[in-house]
């Protein structure tokens, strides 16, 4: 059996796989950085964020885990979920770096 899957139909389906995490924020006191720490874990982070570089850092395993997930290259993994972070967060992103 053939089943076709619109580009669309993908793109909600990566969003709906990173909102599937609970984050907790942590600002720095000037709020010049941003590190979303998985909910309920020990440090485990996914997300470095600097605001005024507009730089998002995706942890590794994560951005790996999520190329491998959806047949995707790291790097459009990375700008794909910089858009997520972008839109789920209302921030710009200008760059996505892997951060290991």
């Amino acid at each position: 059996m053939k089943v076709i899957i619109t580009e669309s139909r993908i793109n909600k389906i990566m969003f709906d796989y990173l909102d599937s995490t609970e984050y907790e924020t942590i600002d720095d006191f000037d709020n010049s950085t941003s590190l979303l720490l998985r909910k309920n874990t020990d440090n485990s982070h996914d997300f470095y964020y600097k605001h005024f570089d507009k730089e998002l850092y995706v942890d590794d395993e994560l951005a790996s885990s999520f190329a491998s997930l959806f047949s995707l290259d790291l790097y459009d993994a990375l700008d794909f979920i910089g858009k997520w972070f972008e839109d789920r967060h209302n921030v710009d992103v200008k760059y996505t770096i892997n951060w290991t």
